[in-house]
């Protein structure tokens, strides 16, 4: 039978007078079956620290509780579906929430309501300040304009709470209707700043006179005249340099025959500095039909050839382990990872040219390869067959190149896979596959030291992009996600292409806001 928590029932439970109960640090209420707890049971609570509340059917929390000394929270593996309650516990430290019927964007509500949130489901790497910071600067220009249009005629002095609040009502249903920045699977969160940013600006149109508008962090944004921008206008891209070809290569070609016009070059990647990552040298690697090519980009040479009978190369891509070599030190080295027809990952060290290890990891061809930002031995290998297969590769051991390899994770794409991705600052995969769809995933730190089950289970995606099409295109089986980069840290270029007409492809720039 479900448990209503009153001021009684937790005396009883705990067996303190309510003067101990006011003094104590730490209570676990876990797997309790409680239903709802009664405000004043929790408001006596004033020394709190910590409290665990998880493992029951609590539908909310009491929204009008107020405990300033609570710095731990677990509320997992419940039914709540707001975390606006939150607001009133302001000094939380470490919040658990999993196991709750919520939404994407109520992690990134959470977050912002929380300015000492350090730990979030047991996980660390929070990445939500940046992604609030960001529609703070894209929107509050946006409801500006609006305010500024609209409604700061209707703003007068003295006005009662009453008609300041029918305002402000006014003002976010106008916003509303408005097509204004957001991420489509972060709706919830975009609403919650649109009402608290809009609320921020009738209150400093109220109280403030002066020619600027705070938020939280301390940004500031200056009062616009009433011209709207679109959103394309708030993206910065990095410089783009004009380049003209200087020499052409024809090195894919079987048996060097000037006669081959069949054999296609699919893929390249330019050599990393091993000592420093950023930096790339002038050696590019280039894959296509049965050769792996590296070209010294400034003499024009073919430098190593690794050629691979009966195999036509899809794809390939650098990592830098650190090596312990034969004097006993210890030296950052590159490796090259390449796939293609026929499903199998060769790992290749590139300085000697030889391949040290192959497996087949895919039914069908690999079409291309991504490795993770903070795990230069983790791989992921997308391929025709609708999986992404995660692999740790090792690092090998000189003089045999001996290495251990392991399976991680199968991911399920929602198509066949084409190119790989990752967001450098969130840990995210991105899969653009067939049909205009980009399949998304979560791989942080935390997932890779965690147990895996060694691929033998699927993990979905964490959700899905569709990308818009060209006005033409009929169906999305007319198309797919042809190409996909990341043209800074948080900005993602993507070209879906149709299957029926070159005029009929779309260049699309997004933020990931993940």
């Amino acid at each position: 039978m479900a448990l209503t928590v009153t001021l009684d029932v937790l005396l009883k439970k705990t067996d303190l007078t309510i003067a101990k109960l006011r003094a104590i640090n730490t209570l676990s209420l876990k797997n309790e079956n409680i239903a709802e707890i009664a405000p004043e049971a929790l408001q006596e609570l004033s020394s709190l620290r910590e409290l665990d509340l998880s493992g029951n059917q609590l539908a909310a929390f009491p929204a009008e509780v107020h405990l300033d000394n609570l710095r731990t929270l677990n509320i997992g593996d419940n039914n709540i579906t707001d975390v606006t309650f939150l607001r009133n516990l302001p000094n939380i430290v470490e919040l658990v929430l999993a196991g709750n019927p919520l939404e994407f964007s109520d992690r990134y509500i959470a977050a912002s309501l929380l300015p000492k949130l350090r730990t979030l489901d047991n996980s660390e790497n929070l990445q939500f300040d940046e992604i609030g910071r960001r529609y703070d600067s894209m929107l509050l220009p946006e409801l500006q304009a609006i305010w500024e249009r609209e409604f700061s005629a209707s703003c007068k002095a003295g006005m009662t709470a009453m008609q300041l609040a029918a305002l402000t009502a006014a003002f976010v249903d106008a916003i509303d209707a408005e097509k204004l920045y957001g991420h489509r699977l972060l709706g919830k969160f975009k609403k919650y700043k649109i009402e608290t940013l809009a609320k921020t600006v009738v209150a400093n149109a109220q109280n403030d006179r002066g020619a600027k508008v705070r938020v939280a962090g301390g940004q500031q944004f200056r009062r616009r005249a009433a011209k709207r921008r679109k959103i394309y206008e708030n993206i910065t891209l990095p410089a783009v340099p004009l380049y003209e070809a200087q020499r052409l290569l024809r090195c894919h070609s079987k048996s060097d025959s000037a006669t081959d016009h069949r054999s296609q070059v699919w893929r390249c990647a330019f050599e990393p500095n091993p000592d420093e990552p950023d930096v790339t040298f002038s050696t590019v690697a280039t894959c296509g039909g049965s050769t792996i090519c590296i070209v010294d980009c400034e003499s024009a040479t073919v430098m190593k050839r690794f050629v691979q009978p009966n195999e036509e190369f899809y794809s390939l891509a650098w990592t830098t382990v650190t090596l312990e070599m034969r004097s006993g030190r210890w030296c950052n080295t590159n490796l090259l990872i390449a796939g293609g027809k026929r499903g199998i990952v060769y790992l290749i060290e590139p300085d000697n040219l030889v391949c040290y290890g192959k497996w087949t990891t895919a039914k069908l061809a690999i079409s291309s390869f991504a490795v993770h930002p903070d795990s230069p031995t983790v791989v992921c290998c997308g391929s025709a067959d609708h999986v992404v297969t995660v692999w740790d590769i090792g690092v090998p051991r000189l003089p045999d190149y001996e290495h251990q390899r392991r399976k991680l994770y199968a991911l399920k794409a929602s198509d066949e896979v084409i190119h790989l991705a990752f967001v450098p600052d969130t840990g995210h995969l991105l899969a653009a596959c067939e049909r205009g769809i980009c399949s998304v995933w979560r791989i942080s730190a935390l997932d890779l030291k965690a147990d895996v089950d060694g691929g033998q289970t699927q993990r979905s995606s964490d959700f899905e992009i569709h990308l818009p099409l060209s006005e033409g295109v009929q169906t999305d089986d007319d198309c797919l996600v042809d190409g996909l980069a990341m043209l800074s840290d948080d900005i993602v270029g993507t070209f879906v292409a149709s299957r029926t007409s070159s005029n009929l492809s779309t260049f699309c720039i997004w933020s990931d806001a993940f």
